[in-house]
């Protein structure tokens, strides 16, 4: 877990000792290979593991931690977006507001949805909402429905869950039901530069947090794309829903650029004439290279299609360097500059 490798670390920063002067330490715990702490257990089930799935395997039987894991979000970092002893907002008939949803069958995962809206720069999440498994689809879908229209929405959007059933079940309702263009992986990394920039307003929902602290961000295996989502035996409904809600109407930057990131790169929308996904260039040119202090460009920028480097044309290059249509001419406002 998070504690324990935090743990770990402290005991490493005091040298391996177990109660360095000054230092309360209130656990104690053993870190040690399985065959180890239990010489009968199976070695060829170990060697077997190791070859299937290697860091998974360290981690299970030879009480290492994961390196191909990481944290989406610290604990920090949500806990200073929380705005402290508020669990729903009322709606407001000035306010427009913007609706998601996880769907679920009702077996296993929960049916969850969640309200926000735009405040100047910032995205406020309203409510969000949890109908815990089990239950009936059809009820979770009435319970859900009856949250949602206090805040005038007339359709909620979410992923592409059981066909056309919960497209029908909202539509019934008097609802749209809108299949996000997004992934849940490019939901969440849409939504990290937000809670670290604090540029949301979150609920004080202890579910919530926990779901969002929760998160991982690992390298998938073949593909080599960030894969992000909720650990083994956890679950990711509510903080879904209510990242989904954040993202979906984003204040637009001049150019286009829904949000940036730490570094101004943008994680969703078009930049200087390239589609970003995810915070990586999706299709076109990316122009956005490295320049000089004349503001020369110190390399020819990168054709993507479908997020993969393709062979760039002597035009593309020729306009990067003349700073023609594929980079038009920047403007300061603010102390900013746009693109």
């Amino acid at each position: 877990s998070g504690e324990l490798w935090r743990a770990n670390q402290r005991f490493d920063a005091a040298g391996g000792q177990l109660a360095p002067d000054g230092v309360n330490w209130s656990h104690v715990w053993l870190r040690a290979p399985t065959l180890e702490l239990n010489p009968t257990f199976d070695k060829a089930e170990v060697e077997r593991a190791m070859e299937e799935d290697p860091e998974s395997a360290k981690a299970e039987y030879l009480g290492e931690f994961r390196q191909d894991v990481e944290s989406l979000f610290s604990w920090e970092a949500v806990n200073a977006c929380v705005d402290k002893g508020v669990i729903e907002r009322p709606p407001s008939g000035s306010v427009s507001y913007d609706a998601f949803v996880d769907a679920s069958g009702g077996s296993h995962d929960s049916f969850c949805c969640a309200v926000a809206h735009t405040e100047g720069a910032r995205r406020v999440l309203d409510m969000v909402h949890e109908v815990r498994a089990p239950f009936a689809p059809e009820v979770a879908v009435d319970e859900v429905v009856s949250r949602l229209r206090p805040y005038r929405v007339g359709a909620v959007t979410g992923d592409r869950y059981s066909g056309e059933w919960v497209s029908d079940a909202f539509r019934r309702r008097g609802l749209t039901y809108r299949v996000s263009d997004r992934s849940k992986s490019e939901i969440y990394a849409e939504t990290l530069p937000l809670v670290n920039s604090r540029q949301v307003a979150l609920l004080d929902v202890p579910r919530l947090t926990a779901q969002a602290v929760g998160l991982e961000r690992h390298v998938a295996r073949g593909s080599g794309r960030p894969v992000i989502d909720h650990a083994p035996n956890g679950h990711d409904d509510l903080v879904n829903a209510a990242a989904g809600a954040l993202t979906l109407e984003l204040p637009m930057r001049e150019s286009g650029v829904r949000v940036a990131d730490w570094s101004g790169r943008p994680v969703s929308g078009t930049f200087r004439g390239c589609q970003y996904r995810g915070g990586l260039p999706w299709e076109g040119v990316d122009f956005d290279v490295e320049r000089d202090a004349k503001g020369r460009p110190l390399h020819p920028p990168i054709r993507y299609h479908e997020g993969r480097p393709v062979r760039l044309t002597e035009a593309d290059w020729a306009s990067v360097k003349e700073g023609g249509a594929g980079h038009p001419p920047e403007r300061k406002r603010g102390g900013v500059t746009w693109g």
